[in-house]
This record gives C-alpha cells, sequence and structure tokens, in this order.
C-alpha cells in the first residue's frame, strides 16, 4: 500500500511540475540590504523580505525569509533568523547546513558554497514577489570567491534560482554554467533543503535521480571538490530540481529546463594594467636566483616602469647599519618604529609598501594585491620571522632615499624551512629591484610576486614575470572591450522579441566618438581565432561567419543598438555575436594594435519559446 501511495504522490508531483514554469526570466528588483548596496557583498544577508504568503514547512508556518548571497536562505517570522549568514557561512559543517540543533530555522539552498556578488561582474542577488503564490530568488552570475585569488582557476559566473510555491513546493534551477568547487580546503557546497529544527541528518542523496524522503523534510546533495582534468561532481546543469512537499517529507523530480538565456563566452582585448604579478605554487617557483629591476620612466614611485627579469649577484644580506623590524606574525608596520623616515612600511609576509599598510593577510591574493592602497612590491607568501614566531629575521636599512628591507632565511609558517628576498626601493625615483636566494618549496601557500602603484588596477592575467626583459609596464590602467547581450531572447509561433547589444569599454576612434561593427552569426570558434597575423595580437574572433552586420556608434565609451529577433524562431537555435571596434592604429598604451581593431568576447543568445 505505501508503494501504492508513494506512486500516486510521484503522479501528481510530476503532473505539477510538468505545468510549471521551471525558470522565471523575470528576476524582480535586487535585494535591499541596509548600510550596503541592494544584490551585492560578501558574507552578507540581505534585509529579511516577508513570502507574501504563509508557508507551512514541516508542522511550523512561515512568513518571511532572509537570504544570503551564499546561495542559502533561511525562512523566518519576521524577527531574523538564527542561521548562520556573515563571514565563514560558506564553511560550515553538515550539520549546521542540515540544522541539527533544535529551534534552528528552516533552510532552502540552491547551492551552499562561498559565492561574491561581486559589482562590475556579477549581476545580483534578486527577489520577485509579483507572481501570485510565489517567491522567487534569482542568484545571476555569482563569484567563487576563492577563484579570484587563483590566477590558474576560472572565474565562473553561478547563475541559479528558487522559487517557492505557497503550496510548499520548491523548484531550484541552474543554468549550464554552474559547477562546484577546486578549493580543497572548502567544506562540500550543497543543494537541498531542510526544515531544521533539530532534524536528524539524512546523509548526501544523488538529486539526479529523483530520490524521496517521505518520513521527514529534509533532502540534500553534497558535491566533493575536484581537480580538472575531471569533470566537476555537479550534474544539474540546465535542469530545474522540482522538491514537491508530500505531506510527510518531499520528492525530487528533476527535469531538463533550458530557457531563453544571453551569457559570453571568451574575452575582449585588452586589459592594460598598471601592475604586473605571477602567481607561483611552491614548487613552481622559478625566481630563486634571479633579480626583478625596475626603471621608473614617470621619475616616481608608482609610475610606468621598464621591468626586467635577469640573474642575481648572489650573496643577500644586510648591510651593517640594518636593524631587525620587531614584526609579529601576519603583521605591517611602519618603518619608523626602528627609526625610518622614508615612510616604508614592512609586511611579515613578504611584502613591502610606500605611505601605509598593505594587507597582512598570509593568503596571497590577486584581487587584493590589485587593489591594495598603496604603492607595493611583493613577494607574497605565509612566512613567519624569529620576531614573530618563526625563525629569521627581517632587516630594514636606509640611504639617502634608498630603503633595503632583506628577509634573511625567514621561515615558511610552520615548516621551519629558511626564504631569502632583498628589496632595493629608491623612494624618490620609484627604481626598484626585488632579490630571490634559497627560497625553499614547503611554504604553506603559494608566492605572489609583482609591483603596483597603489589603488585599484586592472587585472591582465598575469605575466611570466622570469621572461621579463625590457618590458614597459604601463602607467595606465585599460579595460579590455566588452560585449552584453539583454533581453530574453524568446520566439514563440506569434512573437518575437528584441536582443540590446551593448558595448562597454569602447575605445575613442576620434573626436570622442567610439565606432564599432556588431557582427551576429549562426556559428562560432570558442576558443577563438587569433588575429595577431593581422596585426591585433591578443584579439581573437569568436564567431564563424558575418551572417547580419550592424553598425553601431556614438559618444562616449558605451555604445548600444538592438537585433529584432523574429517570431517562428526554432527553440534551442544559438545566435552568436561580437563586436569588432575600431581604433587608431598604435594608438593604444605601449602602441599595441597596428591593425586599428580591437575586439570584444562573443556572446551567445540560446532562443527559445520561454
Amino acid at each position: 500500500m505505501q508503494r501504492l501511495l508513494l506512486s500516486a504522490a510521484a503522479l501528481s508531483a510530476l503532473a505539477v511540475t510538468a505545468q510549471a514554469q521551471c525558470f522565471e526570466q523575470n528576476f524582480g528588483t535586487l535585494a535591499p540590504l541596509s548600510g550596503g548596496q541592494a544584490g551585492f557583498g560578501d558574507d552578507v544577508a540581505f534585509d529579511e523580505q516577508p513570502l507574501g504568503f504563509t508557508l507551512t514547512f514541516g508542522a511550523n508556518s512561515y512568513t518571511h525569509t532572509v537570504i544570503t548571497e551564499n546561495g542559502i536562505m533561511y525562512l523566518t517570522n519576521g524577527a531574523g533568523t538564527n542561521g548562520p549568514t556573515g563571514l565563514g557561512t560558506a564553511y560550515q559543517s553538515e550539520d549546521v547546513f542540515v540544522g541539527t540543533t533544535p529551534g534552528d530555522d528552516p533552510r532552502i539552498a540552491p547551492l551552499f558554497m562561498d559565492f561574491w556578488s561581486q559589482v562590475g561582474t556579477s549581476g545580483g542577488v534578486f527577489i520577485n514577489n509579483t507572481v501570485p503564490g510565489k517567491f522567487i530568488v534569482t542568484w545571476d552570475r555569482m563569484v567563487e570567491w576563492w577563484a579570484t585569488t587563483q590566477s590558474s582557476v576560472p572565474n565562473t559566473l553561478y547563475t541559479f534560482q528558487v522559487q517557492i510555491d505557497s503550496n510548499g513546493n520548491i523548484d531550484m534551477y541552474f543554468d549550464g554554467n554552474v559547477e562546484g568547487t577546486q578549493n580543497q580546503g572548502q567544506n562540500d557546497p550543497r543543494t537541498g533543503i531542510s526544515r531544521g529544527d533539530g532534524v536528524a541528518n539524512p546523509g548526501s542523496v544523488d538529486l539526479s535521480t529523483g530520490p524521496t524522503n517521505l518520513t521527514d523534510f529534509v533532502m540534500f546533495e553534497a558535491f566533493p571538490f575536484y581537480t580538472p582534468p575531471a569533470a566537476s561532481p555537479f550534474d544539474l546543469n540546465n535542469q530545474t530540481v522540482s522538491f514537491i512537499n508530500a505531506g510527510t517529507g518531499y520528492i525530487a523530480i528533476p527535469q531538463p529546463c533550458t530557457p531563453a538565456l544571453n551569457e559570453s563566452y571568451g574575452q575582449g582585448c585588452y586589459d592594460i594594467s598598471d601592475s604586473y604579478y605571477e602567481e607561483l605554487s611552491q614548487t613552481a617557483m622559478d625566481l630563486d636566483g634571479k633579480i626583478i629591476t625596475g626603471i621608473s620612466l614617470g621619475g616616481a614611485p608608482g609610475t610606468q616602469a621598464l621591468v626586467t627579469t635577469s640573474n642575481g649577484a648572489g650573496g643577500i644580506a644586510p648591510g651593517p647599519n640594518a636593524t631587525i623590524m620587531p614584526l609579529g606574525d601576519d603583521d605591517f608596520q611602519d618603518s619608523a618604529i626602528v627609526g625610518g623616515t622614508l615612510g616604508v612600511w614592512v609586511g611579515s609576509n613578504g611584502n613591502i609598501a610606500l605611505g601605509g599598510a598593505n594587507s597582512a593577510g598570509f593568503v596571497p591574493s590577486v584581487s587584493t594585491m590589485l587593489n591594495d592602497a598603496f604603492p607595493g612590491l611583493y613577494t607574497w607568501t605565509d612566512l613567519h620571522s624569529a620576531s614573530g614566531g618563526g625563525s629569521g629575521d627581517i632587516y630594514y636599512e636606509e640611504n639617502g632615499s634608498v630603503a633595503t628591507v632583506t628577509y634573511l632565511g625567514v621561515a615558511g609558517w610552520n615548516t621551519g624551512a629558511p626564504n631569502t628576498m632583498q628589496y632595493i626601493w629608491d623612494t624618490v625615483t620609484g627604481d626598484y629591484s626585488i632579490e630571490f636566494e634559497n627560497l625553499n618549496t614547503t611554504n604553506p601557500e603559494v608566492w605572489l610576486v609583482g609591483a603596483t602603484p597603489g589603488g585599484a588596477s586592472v587585472d591582465d592575467g598575469g605575466t611570466d614575470i622570469s621572461a621579463m626583459n625590457s618590458v614597459v609596464v604601463s602607467g595606465v590602467n585599460v579595460d579590455a572591450v566588452t560585449l552584453d547581450a539583454s533581453g530574453a531572447p524568446i520566439s514563440t509561433s506569434t512573437s518575437g522579441a528584441t536582443i540590446t547589444y551593448t558595448v562597454n569599454n569602447a575605445q575613442d576612434a576620434g573626436g570622442g566618438i567610439s565606432l564599432g561593427l556588431l557582427a551576429l552569426s549562426l556559428t562560432q570558434t570558442n576558443p577563438g581565432i587569433s588575429l595577431a597575423a593581422l596585426g591585433a595580437p591578443g584579439c581573437d574572433a569568436y564567431i564563424g561567419s558575418l551572417d547580419v552586420v550592424l553598425s553601431v556608434s556614438g559618444a562616449g565609451s558605451t555604445i548600444s543598438t538592438t537585433f529584432p529577433l523574429p517570431a517562428g524562431v526554432p527553440s534551442g537555435t544559438n545566435l552568436y555575436a561580437q563586436c569588432f571596434n575600431l581604433v587608431q592604429p598604435n594608438a593604444l598604451p605601449n602602441g599595441q594594435n597596428a591593425l586599428g581593431m580591437i575586439t570584444t568576447n562573443g556572446t551567445r543568445s540560446f532562443i527559445s519559446s520561454f
């Protein structure tokens, strides 16, 4: 009889989900955040929101929700939540995720991991309470925070959505880019629901198989970290998982869901940075015995520089007037504490700055470096000097306008193995050198090496510092030209849609006017085809043909045009686009691009009837 009842419930659930819309194109409005920017932030809880109805979940009823950018939300009754919402949310244990402590608020988690709703990259976290009987939350293009600290890991953008129905059913949609994490230091990302309140942890299940739990209101799947070339264990892409309230528990029903969407692929040219960096693993560190010299072309610290890496002289040692900097672990102090007068600050983890303290953290971070406030030189890794409880000393000395900082045999944290580096920095002219000697391969963190003028810098993807030979580092930042497509590409038998193409960071062709050619194609090339042979090194073509070409122009760096998508286009058709921005030949910093044309990324518009 129980099997017959289960079958009847499953058939009823299938009938409901077959009629439901698996994805809502109207995201609504950005989730409000008191004291912050609506829809954006890292480790934040957005303002509590009314559901617009009373939702029965297990034995209790709820009227409100608290949403975080980390892919989890909590059901409440208007008085806040006791669920974890702040710093460290993504690292909580499985029992905290499930809510095994009595009184824990219910959890709804489409993908609980360490996300960042990043201004300028993410679309934001949205809420839509305008559909009768539904409350909809969309996480649009979330960034995995850890990936932003790893130059070798792609910054995948995650889009997923939750639709809560007043009848207790919950739908979770995942687009094709969603994956798990490559960060073995993070607890497994999880997808699921739980009534909390001391519920027993049932363990992970495979949601792609349509599992059931008719004994309690809890069900989830954990996705372990993975290392490419192994495939991501996340297998719910382009699907909606419907959790059907069966009265005593839930039935999970996965189904394909491929709504109309626009997405980007590839990379526009050029990201030109006034900083340079390289992130190296402990064993790939190839600068031991090398010296980096930077000759200032602007006559002051933080200006354009000519950079060369060559063999060092060896025999690094502090001068006779050097003084040990009494730094603690993960510390950053003004050299004035040992009599310095040049405004140089010294960090315990291998980085120095001029004018103030930059990051003292022990985990090297590219995004942190490129946004540090003060001009800085970096050999950043997790070090542990004698004054901080480890071994080896950090010395500081001055000679006129020149500061010398020597890390002499300073151990990697918890290794006892020494590392020796020396900075020589002329604080007036801006000239500097960074020399390495006797580095160890067991430091607990990677190396981040480079230089930055302070303030926000464009991330140009990094460079092989060991191969730098009279390389001119730009004195300005230039963001790569980009192409965005907006307006859901929905085509039915009776109606079409308008796709708007927006070019950002377009370069001036002269007279303050930006010019471009927008090409549409039914085929793509991904990865792109290099245009170096045509005089545009670093630029790629991402479309396979020029089926339709539209002109786009306007004043300023943002220009746009539209394309009318007709009715009757078959669902599943892909329309690809790329813009070719016309510029003055060799007019970009460092004289790049003799062709006089730079390219955007490509966009893919997946056409569907919904």
